[in-house]
């Protein structure tokens, strides 16, 4: 008796809740319309929320160096990743943004879009994505290369 009761409560909360929601909606056409025009935003602020997760990479892998080393030293495991998130990002808006994303000839490397500068808000968020990215791989071979070297001469902390 309870489960057809709460049954019925639930199916005269929805018949309340959308069937007018729905008898006030114009068609699906101009539903969609407004979606698709919706999209393009919505594609860049996901891509801006992803691009924020991609640098708190970052800073997860510069405390994970950081606890792998002395105390004395993590300041230095910080500017270090500091100096190389800039030198990375640096040459991956000359270099790296015009091979990997530039038109080219044959379809293997870029030859346009070096030194990047668009206008486009979602093509700076794709960059950013990018950036991120290339930063935060290159600062975890980096940190991956060190300590083989210090294992390598006997002195691995």
């Amino acid at each position: 008796m309870k489960k057809k009761f709460g049954l019925a409560v639930l199916l005269a909360a929805f018949a309340a809740l959308v069937l007018p929601a729905m008898a006030a909606a114009a068609t699906v056409g101009e539903v969609a319309g407004g979606l698709e025009e919706k999209a393009g935003e919505l594609d860049m602020v996901w891509v801006a929320v992803a691009t924020v997760l991609v640098f708190l990479m970052q800073a997860g892998f510069t405390a994970l160096e950081s606890g792998l080393v002395r105390s004395k030293n993590s300041i230095n495991v910080a500017i270090k990743n500091f100096a190389s998130f800039l030198v990375a990002a640096s040459l991956f808006w000359v270099f790296g943004y015009g091979l990997m994303f530039g038109s080219s000839e044959g379809g293997l490397i870029g030859t346009t879009s070096f030194l990047f500068e668009q206008d486009s808000a979602f093509l700076t968020a794709f960059f950013l994505f990018q950036v991120g990215f290339v930063v935060s791989l290159g600062l975890l071979a980096d940190t991956f290369l060190v300590r083989a070297l210090l294992e390598a001469a006997g002195r691995a902390t």
